[in-house]
């Protein structure tokens, strides 16, 4: 299975630190952060779901992309890697630059994002409603214990307009075909157009760290790394 990383951001959060450092190479105890959250994907507990990895990164962020090839081969010689690097900044153009390098179904996940859940089951998950004829095309992890920014209905389909009762966790599952609808304005991600259409789900995850922002990496040291709590606590 395909696993598309969004490490192209610019890392405003962890200002000043970042202000000529890729975000994705901030370090938490001596280690940068892309690492962390390429061992939780590539665990071998998930048996070796990604074989292949396509890195969306900024086009002048060579240090970013030499530092991950030389990670991929010493630690995870199995798995092909490649970059794509010729979209403007923002989250959804640099995902549709890499159209090409793309399968017809793919997982993305932000390059901030550390998390560790049952990826296969996802992928099961959105394989067997579309075969069940609901034409989702996107699948979303959620969690509904975080500030919310989405609304999940009943039927774990995705909704605008309502209250929202569910948080976007980062990892998604797209397939090809959804892309060219895409709106390419904007730094963050936008689903809009796919939520207004309906074929956005939700999956919900029991836990995920956000890696951006200091509040993030503060919670991640304590709870994961420091070991107060296990990652599902």
């Amino acid at each position: 299975m395909q696993l598309v990383v969004m490490a192209a951001g610019k890392g405003t959060r962890l200002a000043p630190y970042t202000d000529n450092l890729p975000k994705a190479l901030y370090k938490i105890k001596g280690k940068p952060e892309i690492e962390y959250v390429l061992d939780s994907l590539l665990n071998p507990q998930h048996g070796g779901l990604f074989d292949r990895i396509t890195f969306c990164t900024g086009s002048n962020e060579i240090v970013l992309i030499d530092h991950i090839r030389s990670y991929i081969s010493r630690r995870h010689p199995g798995v092909s890697c490649s970059f794509s690097t010729g979209g403007p900044r923002g989250w959804n153009s640099d995902l549709m630059a890499a159209y090409e390098l793309l399968n017809d179904t793919f997982f993305v996940v932000n390059g901030d994002t550390y998390t560790d859940f049952d990826y296969d089951g996802m992928l099961w998950y959105h394989t067997m409603i579309n075969r069940g004829g609901r034409d989702l095309g996107i699948t979303m992890a959620v969690r509904d214990k975080e500030p919310h920014n989405y609304y999940i209905d009943k039927n774990d389909v995705i909704l605008s307009g309502k209250v929202p009762n569910t948080k976007d966790a980062g990892v998604y599952i797209f397939d090809k075909q959804m892309l060219p609808s895409l709106p390419l304005d904007g730094d963050s991600i936008d689903l809009s157009y796919h939520i207004a259409k309906s074929v956005v789900q939700g999956f919900m995850i029991d836990k995920f760290y956000d890696l951006g922002s200091f509040e993030g990496i503060e919670k991640f040291d304590a709870e994961v790394i420091g070991g107060i709590n296990h990652l599902y606590n």
